[in-house]
């Protein structure tokens, strides 16, 4: 069954061009890109096409669109690159590289690979379109990566409009390479070998799709170009404790009710399910840090995806190993050096039912805590009453 974001994001490339997949890690957004892809190569010959509802769904999931609407074409290539610090307008545009010749070396002129695709796909025997995706599209400087083709991804400028020419296109000269007679020099392929003169009033063609992800957490990334995010439509990827629920077959409206019960002690934390528990551990570890951080800040439900495939008698053991290797590793890094925050999200403080595994660090012989630091102990390495026991009273 297709996935109700998948049309949506399909119907916004066919309108936009541009799509910009952005959130918290472990929301999905890579998985989406995979389902769009396998839904285009799914199309049969007839090419309808997805439409997106508008009103509240455009408010939701993006920017407002463009007015007129094309159609992706059945017959499109896929290209996947993952943005990094070192990335460059010449990786991606153009640029030059060197070439032995018998006098010594020159620099021949190559297409990056965003033009590649674009003279690619206006050559007769190539592909009529492409979708082009960027994976950690902020982890690159992207103004400088795009340089003057952030105007082209507005396809308001692109040599054709829902298939019209349009006399509003933008004719492009290339920087750094020679023109003579109408064409520039040649330029080397990045794909095949071979070279293509660049028509002087070549326009960048209407099919060229980008469907780019975006973790908005990373420290490490850069702040994108605000030149370029206003030409993509937006969606949003939040954390979904309804996505995980579903899948692990709990029913949201009873978990409340439940977790009422056992917060006001009414019944006692064991008789949550190994399912329950990592609906309300991530429930409540994203209330502690979108109070705290901001909603950009949260963790994602992927990262509790494995016990989904996970057998019912196996889920407090895997529960426990996603716990040590994913989910606290996240919470330490978004509380480093906050040590009094991260005892209260995982209640080390004395006396705690989870100070089994978690416990304030005391100089022998203090009364106050050593530098607020806690001891933590992989849950993996305690008996499997021990782990549970902490899991749940950490959710609740």
């Amino acid at each position: 069954m297709t996935h109700p974001l998948v049309p949506k994001v399909v119907a916004a490339l066919a309108r936009d061009k541009n799509v910009l997949l952005y959130g918290p890690p472990g929301t999905g957004k890579t998985w989406l890109v995979s389902e769009v892809v396998a839904f285009l190569d799914s199309r049969d010959s007839s090419g309808g096409q997805p439409t997106l509802r508008t009103g509240a769904t455009d408010q939701h999931f993006g920017t407002a669109p463009g007015s007129q609407i094309g159609e992706i074409p059945n017959n499109i290539a896929v290209e996947w690159v993952t943005f990094h610090q070192s990335y460059s307008y010449e990786e991606f545009i153009v640029g030059r590289r060197p070439k032995p010749e018998a006098n010594g070396i020159v620099l021949e002129p190559h297409f990056g690979l965003l033009m590649t695709i674009a003279v690619q796909i206006q050559q007769s025997d190539g592909p009529d379109a492409c979708l082009l995706i960027i994976d950690e599209l902020n982890r690159a400087n992207t103004g400088q990566v795009f340089g003057e083709f952030i105007t082209l991804l507005d396809p308001d400028y692109r040599s054709t409009v829902a298939g019209v020419p349009n006399g509003r296109a933008v004719r492009v000269r290339l920087p750094g390479i020679a023109y003579e007679n109408g064409l520039s020099e040649p330029i080397r392929m990045l794909r095949g070998g071979g070279v293509y003169n660049l028509p002087e009033d070549w326009t960048f063609p209407e099919h060229v799709y980008v469907l780019a992800t975006m973790n908005s957490v990373d420290k490490a990334a850069l702040p994108l170009d605000s030149a370029l995010t206003r030409r993509f439509h937006r969606i949003e990827m939040r954390p979904s404790l309804q996505v995980l629920a579903t899948h692990l077959s709990v029913n949201m409206d009873e978990l409340e009710a439940k977790a009422v019960k056992v917060r006001a002690t009414e019944q006692p934390s064991s008789s949550l399910t190994p399912e329950e528990t990592a609906i309300l551990l991530l429930d409540r570890i994203n209330a502690h840090i979108g109070a705290d951080m901001g909603e950009d800040f949260e963790i994602g439900h992927t990262l509790l995806w494995s016990l989904v495939a996970t057998e019912p008698a196996d889920r407090w053991r895997e529960l426990a190993r996603v716990w040590d290797r994913a989910l606290l590793p996240q919470i330490l890094e978004r509380y480093a050096g906050r040590s009094d925050a991260l005892t209260e999200l995982l209640k080390a403080e004395a006396g705690s039912l989870t100070t089994v595994a978690f416990r304030e660090r005391r100089l022998i012989g203090a009364e106050t805590p050593f530098s607020g630091a806690i001891e933590l102990v992989p849950l993996l390495s305690l008996q499997d009453a021990e782990a549970i026991a902490v899991l749940q009273n950490v959710a609740v």
